[in-house]
């Protein structure tokens, strides 16, 4: 820390420190960071990430384009899909990533190319 502000703010900050240790636990600040995903949730994400490359490549798209790793992650912690994504992106994703968060769809290789399949029929 810069020797100029300690010396011209060195109390003040000392005090804000006691004062904060001192202050009842429920009044702290919560942190925003989500926590670490569990090793189910980590399968589930892997799972869901394979599906987008999929959809991508289908539609002769860069993944990136259709999600990121961070809107994947909002719907293994149990985000809607139609919270996370809108417009083209919704009506794409919603085909492939609603029957696997629902149980109802599964990805398979088939001819070297992983599909989707329905576990419906």
């Amino acid at each position: 820390m810069d020797q100029g502000l300690l010396n011209k703010q060195g109390k003040m900050l000392l005090q804000l420190v006691n004062d904060s240790l001192q202050a009842d636990q429920a009044e702290w600040p919560v942190s925003s960071a989500p926590k670490k995903l569990t090793a189910a949730q980590d399968a589930q994400l892997d799972l869901l990430m394979t599906a987008v490359r999929m959809l991508a490549q289908k539609h002769d798209l860069v993944p990136a384009m259709l999600s990121n790793r961070a809107d994947m992650q909002a719907l293994v912690r149990g985000e809607p899909l139609q919270q996370v994504f809108s417009g083209w992106r919704y009506a794409l994703l919603d085909t492939a990533i609603s029957p696997l968060l629902a149980g109802t769809g599964a990805l398979c290789i088939q001819q070297g190319r992983v599909q989707l399949l329905s576990l419906d029929e």
